[in-house]
């Protein structure tokens, strides 16, 4: 049971790490600590009034807002105090979850309202909504003349029939791209988290409501630099500025006599008559179907409100309704639904964000499918007791994402407290164990680094592309020179002191080029530097680092998407990289296994070069 007390150590905890950024005269983030300390007062009086649920839902939006605070001075901090307040983040985010799970007992009543469209000239929000795909024409409306559903069951029916307008599938896939990028899912999990309302449904009613937009509030898009000012009007009631979105979201689901966190059962046919009565029974009681559920299906063409309590019976909606979503989501994988009809887990799809980085084409490389591919069974997990190398690639990408932990092999207490701080950053279910879902977000890096990207005019500039979206991963060893998933994925999963892996990435990336291009691999992997500058001689792709002595010539000779090697000795190289942009005095690069200036740096990264000592080789 959650106590005063402790609220009251939380209020100590973050006293203590203000005198100790006071000590090291750390200015910004005193700011932040004291703003956070009033913030836990204001908690402690409203749990003193008995408001547990106001109480909750502000505790567990201090934790958004220090982990907010964290990204933002990380550049300004070092390691120890980073961590710190990391941690402190964490504690919050678990001392909050405890008291959700209490207030879930407390449950408000359930209120109807009236319908909250858009009205025809909005206030203006502070940053642009984001671009979606055009919107179609409508057609004509399937017959509904026996009404709209009123039960779940009638919704449930509904939904099972539903087609959608094929006219509106583009739009309804553009939509739906953007509401499960992986940056926006992990913030809808945080509300999850906070509130009990599943993702899914956060993420359906923030596109509904904000067209998807983090500055404007969940209850109606209204923007989030004041309190609301349409219905529901002057929400949150706590409001004040630096009000973060999460805290505002679930205000809008539990707060202004709304009781969507007390909700148990989330499967298709009660999850579309909470959508319908979030935004409003008005349709229903005009016995219309309401765009808000059914807009881009057969169910229907016109008639909506275009202010609060305003109806035009010719207006057109240019939204996607909450059920078109839903069924675009199951149908691409993104949720997973049950035979009984529940919406029970995310997809793989669905907790990476993205269908492509689901379903990698690893052909070119199956040893990558040690790396990313969950190692067990569907619903099993892994925790103390693992070992072997499945323990060893956990506590490596524990590491990788900035958690620190020992990489022995053995997953015990310690590796337990990783995955927990981890699980507690991305919004997971905090367990201490390894599931399907934490191992896929633990090796997203490297899934986004082998998803396909859209070709280019020709091999180069393909090629390059695919660098610059492996560096954007930040690829680099763990756990000793030459090693670590990343170093095992370009090394054809090989390890170790000998392994010296420039010549890997480079290979691994035209591997790649050539899966997405539908070619030929243009030149033969190989892990040899000598073996590379060998082949390139036999086949004419070799260029000297005397044919590019005139400066002049230098930017046309030498061209991006090209190989650099660097010569020890007349017959020796001992380090390749990619060119990404040649000047006269030096040329900008892309490589592995480097620190951006010195050879076998553990690294993938881009850095500078000059051209002394330097030789070059087309791809093809």
């Amino acid at each position: 049971m959650v106590t005063l007390e402790d609220i009251l150590a939380l209020k100590d905890e973050a006293r203590q790490k203000y005198v100790k950024a006071s000590a090291e005269n750390r200015q910004e983030e005193m700011v932040r600590l004291e703003a956070l300390y009033e913030d836990l007062k204001r908690a402690e009086q409203r749990f003193r009034l008995g408001q547990l649920a106001n109480a909750a839902a502000e505790i567990a939006g201090l934790a958004d807002r220090l982990d907010q605070a964290t990204g933002e001075v990380q550049h300004k901090v070092d390691t120890m105090f980073l961590e710190d307040l990391k941690a402190a983040a964490d504690a919050l985010a678990e001392k909050a979850g405890t008291m959700i799970r209490k207030v879930r007992h407390h449950p408000a009543p359930e209120t109807d309202h009236e319908p909250q469209q858009m009205p025809v000239v909005p206030p203006p929000a502070p940053d642009p909504a984001p671009t979606l795909p055009p919107s179609p024409l409508p057609v004509q409306v399937a017959d509904t003349s026996d009404g709209p559903p009123t039960t779940a069951k009638d919704y449930q029916a509904w939904f099972d029939a539903v087609q959608l307008r094929d006219a509106w599938l583009d739009r309804i896939d553009g939509v739906v791209d953007l509401m499960t990028k992986p940056d926006r899912t992990v913030r809808y999990r945080r509300v999850e988290q906070m509130t009990g309302v599943p993702w899914w449904v956060v993420c359906i009613i923030h596109m509904l409501e904000a067209s998807a937009n983090f500055k404007l509030h969940l209850h109606n898009g209204d923007p989030l630099s004041a309190p609301t000012v349409r219905v529901p009007v002057g929400r949150p009631e706590s409001w004040r500025l630096g009000m973060t979105w999460a805290e505002s979201a679930a205000d809008a689901l539990t707060g202004a006599g709304r009781s969507l966190g007390s909700v148990t059962d989330w499967s298709v046919g009660p999850a579309l008559e909470v959508l319908e009565r979030y935004n409003g029974l008005g349709y229903r009681n005009r016995g219309r179907m309401s765009p808000y559920l059914w807009s881009g299906s057969e169910y229907f063409d016109k008639g909506k409100y275009v202010a609060d309590g305003k109806f035009d019976p010719n207006a057109v909606s240019q939204q996607v309704g909450a059920a078109c979503l839903l069924k675009r989501m199951i149908d691409r994988d993104l949720v997973t639904i049950s035979a009984q009809r529940k919406v029970i887990s995310p997809a793989p799809a669905g907790v990476l964000g993205s269908t492509d980085m689901a379903t990698l084409d690893l052909s070119p490389f199956p040893h990558a499918a040690k790396e990313v591919d969950f190692p067990g069974t569907h619903n099993q997990h892994f925790g103390k007791g693992t070992d072997g190398m499945t323990a060893r690639r956990i506590q490596e990408w524990c590491d990788l994402h900035g958690i620190s932990t020992a990489v022995d092999d053995d997953f015990g207490e310690g590796t337990a407290k990783s995955v927990s701080r981890f699980q507690q950053r991305n919004a997971l279910p905090v367990t201490g164990e390894v599931d399907r879902e934490t191992w896929l977000l633990l090796t997203a890096p490297m899934r986004r680094a082998l998803m396909p990207v859209t070709v280019e005019a020709d091999l180069n500039a393909t090629y390059l592309k695919i660098a610059r979206q492996h560096i954007a991963q930040a690829p680099q060893e763990r756990a000793g020179q030459n090693r670590g998933p990343w170093v095992r994925l370009y090394m054809k999963g090989r390890e170790g002191d000998a392994q010296l892996w420039c010549a890997g990435f480079v290979s691994t990336l035209a591997a790649q080029a050539a899966r997405d291009m539908g070619i030929k691999m243009p030149f033969k992997r190989q892990v040899s530097c000598d073996q590379l500058v060998k082949d390139a001689k036999a086949a004419g792709r070799f260029l000297s680092e005397a044919a590019v002595k005139d400066a002049n010539l230098r930017p046309s000779k030498v061209l991006p998407g090209m190989l650099f090697v660097i010569r020890k000795t007349a017959n020796d190289w001992n380090h390749v990289g990619i060119v990404s942009n040649a000047n006269r005095s030096d040329f900008d690069t892309i490589e592995g296994n480097t620190n951006g200036s010195n050879n076998n740096g553990g690294e993938a990264k881009a850095s500078t070069r000059n051209y002394v000592k330097k030789d070059f080789i087309h791809l093809v």
